[in-house]
């Protein structure tokens, strides 16, 4: 007879029989009778012992992490450098706006209200994220950093060290330390010569923050990934006459395109858990075999109906199909970037609206703006690199790590 065969196997432990979550009928039975208040102080300043678990950043991840323990009983801290929870989007650039859907950002506990927009601007998420926190009665402690970390491996306990807003120092042991500092590093800019010589600005696009004060300028982006797009978005939309500059092909990917690939379990009506467990179930390397059929076929039908890509080629914009020929997924895991998810600012580029200079390299910067190997120059007030960041583990590095054993982290 016929027998059972795997291509794949995917496990996954959803609970623990001796920490259920308190949720519904398992929900604190208390009642308060002016407790509530002291009782958080309380729990947040760590009054009654150390934490289990330490978890460095704020973030959409860090948050999650910490509500999953809060929720199961296990004693934690989030720990973010930042003055507020959410600061990691408010510090961005203005115009900020996610390129993924809401289905895919939701949070446990707490879901996104039915009238929350698709794409999220950055502002917005921010002021989410800190009321998530607060509403769950997460602990977090903000303009905090981890300045020391020590492995025990007597105790198989990390003694971390806490600089509390530079006002104190506190000292925990703790079983459990999680980086949740997300995909980026620090940020990477090119050293050119004649830096000095412009006389106008440069600027990474991790510290840009609006096209609003360089209306009646001329500005180049340096990069034409996500970050390249929306900067140059912003430049156009204030009047600014823009260039960007490509250093090499990008993946472009239609909205429309973006949100079919996500849009198979991350949608209404679609739990949230069993979506994240649909698309964790297959290896990375399954994936991307997949992946190398499904990305050419969207290029040639969705964004092919769109005139998208077509339309980039007539004005030299260089595309391509994403790292291994497999889209978005390996370029976002291994690079963090390499890729553009379209919301709107390709078709500036097809008009003309938003100038591009494809290929060669920046020999270095003039008193005007950039010099080229091949003589050409582009005039400019202002330069943003949206060149991207570094190995993301560097926020780890940073931390002093002491202990003749320390295990991975």
């Amino acid at each position: 007879g016929s027998k059972w065969k795997a291509y794949s196997l995917f496990t996954c432990l959803e609970s623990l029989n001796d920490f259920p979550e308190q949720i519904g009928s398992l929900r604190k039975r208390t009642i308060e009778h002016g407790t509530w208040e002291e009782g958080r102080r309380q729990e947040v300043e760590l009054v009654n012992g150390d934490p289990t678990v330490i978890v460095i950043g704020a973030g959409h991840t860090g948050l999650e992490i910490a509500a999953r323990l809060k929720y199961i009983g296990i004693p934690h801290l989030v720990v973010d450098k930042n003055a507020r929870v959410g600061d990691s989007w408010r510090h961005r650039y203005k115009a900020l706006c996610l390129h993924d859907t809401v289905w895919y950002n939701q949070t446990p506990y707490l879901q996104f209200p039915s009238t929350w927009p698709i794409y999220s601007p950055a502002s917005k998420l921010a002021g989410w994220l800190e009321g998530y926190a607060s509403y769950l009665e997460l602990n977090v402690w903000t303009s905090s950093t981890v300045t020391k970390a020590e492995w025990n491996d007597e105790n198989k306990t990390w003694t971390v060290e806490i600089d509390r807003e530079g006002k104190e120092t506190r000292v925990f042991e703790v079983k459990h330390l999680v980086f949740a500092t997300g995909f980026r590093g620090r940020p990477t800019m090119p050293d050119l010569p004649g830096n000095s010589d412009l006389k106008g600005e440069t600027v990474h696009s991790a510290q840009f923050t609006s096209a609003e004060n360089y209306i009646g300028k001329k500005a180049v982006v340096v990069g034409a990934c996500n970050s390249g797009h929306d900067v140059a978005q912003d430049f156009f939309n204030h009047g600014v006459d823009v260039t960007m500059y490509q250093r090499s092909s990008t993946f472009v990917v239609s909205a429309t395109a973006a949100a079919e690939l996500f849009g198979a379990y991350f949608k209404d009506g679609f739990p949230t858990d069993l979506a994240d467990i649909y698309s964790s179930s297959l290896p990375n390397a399954v994936l991307r075999r997949i992946n190398q059929r499904t990305v050419p076929y969207t290029a040639q039908t969705t964004d092919k109906s769109v005139a998208i890509l077509d339309g980039l080629a007539k004005v030299g914009f260089k595309t391509n199909l994403g790292a291994y020929g497999a889209g978005v997924i390996p370029a976002l895991y291994e690079r963090s970037g390499g890729f553009y998810m379209d919301t709107g600012t390709s078709q500036h580029i097809i008009n003309g609206d938003i100038k591009i200079k494809s290929g060669g390299s920046i020999e270095r910067l003039t008193e005007t703006g950039l010099k080229f190997a091949d003589g050409s120059e582009l005039e400019a007030d202002i330069v943003v690199f949206a060149t991207g960041y570094g190995d993301p583990r560097d926020s780890m590095r940073a931390i002093q790590t002491r202990g003749t054993q320390q295990p991975s982290i």
